[in-house]
């Protein structure tokens, strides 16, 4: 029998471990330390009734009863019948209903916090409107820019190419010779006055014998990098 200060330490640490999931791999569906502890007892011992598991577990009747029905909610256990009481569901049918409600409930959160952001970001853009354009200054800034579209393209990437140059070519090749390597699209139109110097003439010619889709018209209005898997632009 279970002595009443052993009694009170239980309920102390169990009502909380109720509550509160413990760090294990059933706190991963919702499952405390010592719901767990009850259902290994009512799959080890299923007729021993409340009484029974609570000698198992070392708690009381009462706290064995509240956790059978958490147990009952999460779908770990039957609830009584007229073939008899509490039974255990099998676990790796209750289980795997619990990871699926975790996974359908995660999903949710994540497009609820999708929601959240964009009007988050609404209400910075109407205290601020500047925040429409960020502008980029000096040319290890732009490279970053640039870098940072390439290394996040997954579909297509479209350009407008027109003097003035701010960096050498060199380094701008590497990024899209690797970006047509992985199957990107890469689409550019130059400005027939880029093509007047012979570095961006063979620059021209390098990228269209690796995959790129080039055009050439009089002029184009702006110089300008768009991503159509990230929505991001670099001018």
């Amino acid at each position: 029998m279970v002595n009443t200060a052993h009694e009170t330490a239980l309920e102390t640490a169990y009502d909380t471990a109720g509550q509160t999931p413990a760090a294990s791999p059933w706190s991963a569906v919702g499952v405390s330390a010592f719901d767990e502890l009850v259902y290994q007892a009512i799959l080890n011992q299923p007729d021993a009734g409340a009484a029974g598991w609570a000698l198992l577990t070392g708690a009381t009747p009462a706290l064995v009863r509240d956790s059978c029905n958490r147990l009952l909610a999460l779908g770990l256990l039957q609830p009584p019948d007229s073939l008899g009481g509490l039974r255990a569901v099998d676990p790796r049918v209750a289980i795997r209903a619990l990871i699926r409600r975790r996974e359908t409930e995660s999903e949710l959160l994540a497009a609820a916090a999708e929601d959240m952001a964009t009007a988050h970001e609404a209400g910075l853009l109407r205290e601020e409107p500047s925040r429409l354009v960020e502008v980029v200054s000096g040319e290890g800034a732009n490279a970053a820019r640039l870098e940072e579209l390439y290394a996040h393209a997954e579909h297509e990437v479209c350009v407008f190419d027109t003097p003035p140059y701010l960096a050498p070519r060199t380094p701008q090749l590497d990024l899209q010779s690797d970006l047509l390597s992985r199957g990107i699209t890469y689409r550019t139109v130059y400005a027939a006055t880029a093509l007047e110097d012979p570095d961006v003439l063979h620059h021209a010619w390098r990228m269209v014998e690796l995959g790129e889709q080039a055009r050439v018209l009089s002029s184009v209005p702006v110089k300008f990098w768009w991503s159509t898997a990230v929505g991001r632009c670099c001018r």
